[in-house]
């Protein structure tokens, strides 16, 4: 998975575990923290299919 579709899964998963909120600034909290986690998450996976592991 590339991180977009990681970090839109995890938005998916907070948006159905919290309660709805109309503040703007909870709508837009830790936007950048969290595209940085699943971008560098997204490296670490490409990094260990281009070593060839396979987590055995």
């Amino acid at each position: 998975l590339n991180f977009i579709e990681q970090c839109w899964g995890y938005s998916k998963r907070v948006y159905r575990e919290f309660p709805m909120s109309s503040k703007e600034a909870d709508l837009e909290r830790n936007v950048l923290a969290a595209l940085r986690l699943f971008s560098t998450r997204s490296l670490r996976f490409m990094d260990a299919y281009r070593r060839g592991l396979n987590g055995k």
